[in-house]
C-alpha cells in the first residue's frame, strides 16, 4: 500500500491486487501522524499549491513573464494590453476564472513549446511528428507511438530546463516506448543531469498555482 498526497487532490491511497478497502482505512488510520505531519511540511515547501483564491499577477517562469491581472465581470471578453490581463469574470469566481485562464495559458503554450520541441529535436537528432498542447489531469507530457509529442499547459509555470528536460524525455521515448535501461542511457547521453530534474518536475506539482488546479 502506498500513500500520496497532493495540495489539488487530496490524499490518494493505492491498493495492491488483493488488497480490501477495509485494509485501506486501516493502513491510513494507523499512519494518521505522518500524514498530518507531512501535510504540514507540504504546505511550508509549496505554499502556492495551496492559493486557491484568483491572483492578482500570474507568473509564467517558462517564459520569464509577469501578468498583472484584473477581472472585471463587465468586460466584453477577456483581453490584453501589454503586461496587463483582463477577464471578464468576477474576482470571487475561481471556477469562471479557470475557465476563462486555461484557454489564454493554451495560446500562450502554443507560441513557445513547439519552436522549444524542435530546438531539442534538432540538437539530440530524435524526430517527432508534431505537438500538441493538453490540459492533461495525470502526466506532465506524453509521446504517442506515431510520434505526437504532447504537453501540459501547466509547465509554463516551470523553469525553462525542466521544460527542456521534459521535452527531451518525451523526445526519448521516440526511440523507446518505456523506461527501461536503454531509454535512461538514452537520455543520460543528452542530459546527465536528469534525474535531479525529474524530480524537480514531479515534485509537488512544480510551481502550478492552486488555483490553476488539475
Amino acid at each position: 500500500m502506498r500513500i500520496r498526497l497532493c495540495p489539488w487532490q487530496g490524499l490518494e491511497l493505492v491498493l495492491p491486487p488483493g488488497a480490501s478497502e477495509r485494509e485501506g482505512r486501516a493502513f491510513v488510520a494507523a499512519r494518521s501522524q505522518w500524514i498530518e505531519q507531512a501535510w504540514s511540511q507540504l504546505r511550508e515547501r509549496v505554499p502556492q499549491a495551496f492559493d486557491a483564491a484568483v491572483p492578482e499577477r500570474i507568473t509564467l517562469r517558462l517564459l520569464d513573464e509577469e501578468w498583472k491581472l484584473t477581472c472585471d465581470p463587465d468586460a466584453a471578453r477577456r483581453s490584453t494590453r501589454g503586461q496587463s490581463l483582463r477577464v471578464p469574470v468576477s474576482p470571487d469566481d475561481l471556477d469562471g476564472f479557470r475557465q476563462e485562464i486555461k484557454p489564454w495559458l493554451r495560446a500562450r503554450a502554443s507560441e513557445d513549446l513547439p519552436e522549444r520541441v524542435g530546438h531539442v529535436s534538432r540538437e539530440t537528432g530524435l524526430k517527432y511528428r508534431r505537438v500538441q498542447i493538453r490540459d492533461q489531469r495525470t502526466r506532465w507530457g506524453s509521446c504517442s507511438s506515431r510520434g505526437t509529442i504532447s504537453l501540459n499547459l501547466r509547465v509554463l509555470f516551470h523553469r525553462p530546463e525542466v521544460v527542456d528536460y521534459l521535452i527531451l524525455h518525451e523526445l526519448c521515448h521516440t526511440r523507446h516506448m518505456n523506461h527501461g535501461p536503454r531509454f535512461k542511457a538514452l537520455l543520460a547521453r543528452f542530459q546527465p543531469d536528469w534525474r535531479a530534474l525529474d524530480r524537480e518536475l514531479v515534485r509537488e506539482g512544480g510551481g502550478v498555482p492552486g488555483w490553476l488546479g488539475w
